[in-house]
């Protein structure tokens, strides 16, 4: 699950506020500019510009938009630096637009569209979520976030694509930090497209793959799988991993799914593994690691209400992470930081099950 203000590349320092950044704050025009954003993603203005300037007219026609209402967006978004207002009084796309095109590997276009969709409006959410403990996201939209993406396919795969985007940034810090090389067969759990096992798989020439997803899910990894390259190596296998019935393998990938959920189902998930698994098969988790005590700004303490926001899930501390092992049977065997904010935890089956 993607965090609320997360981009692609490395992640922002966790801050601090003081008076000065809170009057800042409430001085700031942002959410206006993060409006002014999302048209110009939503409406694709960078894609329409991407070669040649075009005359304000000629892309409300192309775009279904008011002309004057349009004119004079793209004066704002030229000045934000985001286009570029020609002598002739077109419009082009200046290099910093660039980044809402939708071709481009670093694009914030997807970002920004489930930014104000999706994120922005689920914040609405988050005093009811303090007062019942329910995700903020229900309380504002009536159902989960994921029946949410399954009701509404063009924003799913939005979100698809940005979680794409998320994995494929995290993937080098987890290769660098813990070695698949001894494994044989990796199962990819709540794997999406499969995007961080493509990246496991390269870089791993021995093992073999499994992404296992909802069936939504499972075309979309079919397609990733096939493009990569790694068809023969890789498939994908539909079901839920709250059913159980998980298929075979060694290692078991959990990233990003645990901090979506609470302890009980986070326990359901893992005893459901820890079913599926040999006895010197090993479950590795990737997430964010929250401190055992708050003495700075942290980072993992954003996307801690993140998930409160969004899932009903949370960020966990090593010692919430032990505990929850141990209650699917599993001991916590290894905790290795990463250069990303994320940290893997390794999960066995205890000694004396073994």
């Amino acid at each position: 699950m993607a965090e609320l203000g997360a981009g692609p590349g490395q992640p922002r320092a966790a801050k601090a506020y003081t008076r000065e950044s809170l009057d800042a704050l409430l001085d700031s025009n942002s959410y206006q500019e993060l409006a002014l954003l999302y048209i110009m993603a939503k409406l694709n203005l960078a894609d329409a510009l991407r070669d040649d300037p075009q005359p304000s007219a000629a892309l409300a026609r192309a775009c279904a938009a008011h002309p004057d209402a349009l004119h004079r967006v793209l004066r704002a978004l030229a000045s934000l630096a985001l286009l570029t207002e020609e002598a002739d009084g077109s419009f082009g796309l200046a290099p910093l637009g660039h980044l809402l095109r939708s071709d481009v590997p670093d694009s914030l276009r997807d970002q920004v569209v489930l930014e104000w969709e999706v994120w922005t409006r689920a914040r609405d959410g988050l005093l009811a979520a303090v007062r019942t403990g329910e995700s903020g996201f229900s309380q504002v939209f009536g159902h989960s976030l994921y029946e949410h993406l399954a009701q509404h396919p063009d924003l799913a795969r939005t979100f698809d694509a940005e979680m794409v985007s998320m994995s494929l940034s995290a993937a080098a810090a987890l290769l660098a930090a813990y070695d698949f090389s001894p494994v044989s067969r990796i199962v990819d759990v709540g794997g999406g497209a499969g995007a961080l096992l493509v990246a496991i798989l390269q870089a791993n020439p021995q093992p073999s793959g499994i992404v296992f997803d909802l069936p939504a899910v499972a075309e979309g990894a079919r397609a990733y799988l096939a493009a990569a390259g790694l068809g023969a190596r890789c498939e994908v296998v539909a079901g839920d991993f709250f059913s159980g019935g998980l298929p075979h393998g060694d290692t078991y990938v959990l990233s990003h799914v645990l901090h979506n959920w609470d302890d009980v189902h986070c326990t359901q998930i893992l005893q459901n593994c820890r079913a599926a698994m040999p006895p010197d098969g090993r479950i590795v988790i990737f997430e964010h690691r929250m401190p055992e005590r708050i003495t700075q700004p942290e980072r993992a303490v954003e996307f801690d209400i993140s998930m409160l926001v969004l899932t009903g899930g949370r960020q966990r501390t090593e010692t919430e992470y032990r505990k929850l092992l141990a209650g699917a049977g599993l001991e916590l065997t290894r905790v290795v930081p990463t250069a990303s904010p994320r940290w893997v935890f390794e999960g066995r089956l205890h000694e004396a099950g073994r």
